[in-house]
């Protein structure tokens, strides 16, 4: 199942994908399936929509007007999503919770493997881990996070706006420079510890065990800030990411005005 910006959801049967079925008028950001009748998605107006097979019911508010930058589903009765003000979201089959503050302003993307691990990175290059019961957040020592996928709490594989690719071992991270030339990498999604795919402008980059070609950086900063960050990224930070929230502001107030229309 895929989404875009449009509120259309797109369904692959093996063979094909379908045609556009519009479910949202604000916009679609993330869908997790894990079945093939069971897919949440949820949008940048704060509700969420799920499919059973056949449809898709709601939209159901879930989060004020928050945009929900994603969803990460393992069951029919387990999800986790995050938004852009660092909130987490809980499924539980019946009902949606927020269940606080993950201290990580402008989460990006998350991935569950379980009801005990989760985990979401963020654009400012930190990253949250659920155990099941609370959050702990920590630097990754990378910038413009936008994607990540786990496919087990010693295995992750999350790729930045910089054409960089981090993996996570379950306790420290590795980073990989430049797998893109084309930068800007905006989704991975990886099936096991050997085989990841990313995409960056249209150009899909396969993940293999490399060799020598990496740099490790220590463990990982606890703490929420980065001694070795400087004032010129911070601020470019701010200011990237001051242009995307005001984007996606202009882009739903659009949208609102043609639904009132």
């Amino acid at each position: 199942m895929a989404v875009n910006w449009r509120g259309d959801a797109f369904k692959y049967d093996g063979n094909a994908w379908s045609s556009a079925v519009n479910i949202d008028s604000y916009g679609l950001t993330s869908v997790s399936c894990t079945s093939t009748s069971f897919c949440m998605a949820v949008d940048a107006w704060g509700s969420a929509f799920k499919y059973d097979g056949n449809s898709w019911s709601g939209p159901e508010n879930i989060d004020g007007t928050n945009n929900i930058t994603s969803v990460s589903c393992t069951s029919t009765s387990f999800c986790m999503a995050v938004d852009w003000l660092g909130y987490a979201l809980n499924y539980d089959g019946n009902n949606w919770s927020n269940i606080g503050s993950l201290e990580l302003f402008s989460a990006s993307s998350i991935s569950c493997t379980s009801t005990s691990f989760c985990m979401a990175v963020s654009y400012f290059g930190y990253y949250s881990i659920y155990d099941g019961s609370n959050w702990s957040t920590s630097l990754a020592e990378a910038r413009w996070m936008r994607s990540v996928s786990c496919t087990s709490s010693t295995f992750c594989m999350a790729v930045d706006y910089s054409g960089n690719a981090l993996r996570y071992n379950g306790s420290t991270w590795t980073i990989y420079s430049n797998i893109s030339s084309y930068n800007r990498i905006s989704a991975v999604s990886c099936t096991s510890t050997s085989f990841c795919m990313a995409i960056a402008r249209g150009y899909a980059i396969p993940y293999s065990i490399p060799t020598d070609n990496h740099t490790t950086p220590g463990s990982p900063n606890t703490g929420l800030g980065n001694p070795n960050s400087s004032f010129k990224y911070v601020a470019a930070l701010i200011l990237g990411l001051g242009s995307i929230y005001g984007i996606v502001i202009l882009v739903n107030n659009y949208r609102r005005a043609r639904v009132n229309r």
